[in-house]
């Protein structure tokens, strides 16, 4: 059994557009499930909830996909199950950009109302991975228009990683559906995906 994980990003949801794509693209393949979890806005949560998901999937070959703040949080999932991970626009030190939003702020797809607290920062920080060691289990795909993120910050921090910078592009990674069957090869056949990049 295989199983794709997608974690979400800041004020996003299970119903994001990238989710969504994910979801329609896997509905059609035979040997693989999907997980889409919707994340507490407070980091300790977030990450709590994660590894109940994983921790239900022993046995399975797991892949995790996290756009932002979900490829922060995927980065130190990873790390602790030793499993794959594909990147989108990651966060690479959110609690520096956050801290901005302490307060009231908007989920973007349900109009739910939630407050960032300052604990939260803290939070991040102390959920941080603060060393990559499985550097061939990553694929980062950057795109250079990232008005949210310096998409430099990524490429230094996965630098040893399969890393794919696009021009143009934005945070929410334009034309996002092209990339989906590296994705998934990446993930579930590493040796049929390095043949064809």
């Amino acid at each position: 059994m295989r199983c794709l994980v997608y974690l979400h990003g800041f004020r996003s949801s299970p119903l994001s557009h990238k989710a969504t794509l994910l979801a329609e693209y896997v509905s059609n393949l035979n040997d693989i499930d999907i997980i889409i979890p919707e994340l507490p806005e407070e980091p300790a949560a977030a990450i709590k909830k994660i590894h109940q998901v994983m921790k239900s999937l022993q046995g399975v070959d797991v892949l995790l996909v996290g756009s932002s703040l979900g490829g922060f949080y995927a980065t130190s999932i990873a790390e602790h199950y030793h499993c794959p991970a594909v990147l989108i626009n990651p966060a690479v030190r959110p609690y520096e950009l956050l801290e901005e939003y302490t307060g009231q702020n908007v989920n973007m797809h349900t109009g739910e109302v939630f407050e960032f607290k300052e604990a939260y920062v803290e939070q991040l920080k102390e959920i941080e991975c603060k060393s990559i060691t499985n550097v061939d289990s990553y694929l980062v795909l950057l795109q250079q228009g990232d008005e949210v993120l310096d998409y430099r910050q990524a490429m230094e921090n996965y630098k040893d990683s399969y890393v794919n910078v696009s021009t143009g592009g934005s945070h929410a990674f334009d034309e996002f559906e092209k990339v989906i069957n590296d994705i998934i090869m990446f993930g579930f056949n590493r040796a049929d995906y390095l043949q064809s990049v």
